[in-house]
């Protein structure tokens, strides 16, 4: 399942005003979550997706130079 963007600002909007989420619908799936934190993890595989399914991150290190 795809998402959009428009799709990622729902659901964040949703966790916003239900402060925690027990189930969310799109399109024409139901999902329900058994926690705030698998919420969380779900919004975070959505940003993926939308992103490319790629992630870079950056890391700061300190070579005593």
């Amino acid at each position: 399942m795809a998402f959009t963007q428009t799709q990622i600002n729902q659901f964040e909007q949703t966790l916003v005003d239900r402060g925690g989420v027990v189930s969310a619908t799109f399109a024409d799936q139901q999902l329900t979550f058994t926690s705030y934190e698998d919420a969380l993890q779900f919004l975070a595989q959505m940003k993926r997706d939308v992103a490319g399914g790629q992630i870079t991150r950056y890391v700061a290190t300190d070579k005593d130079v």
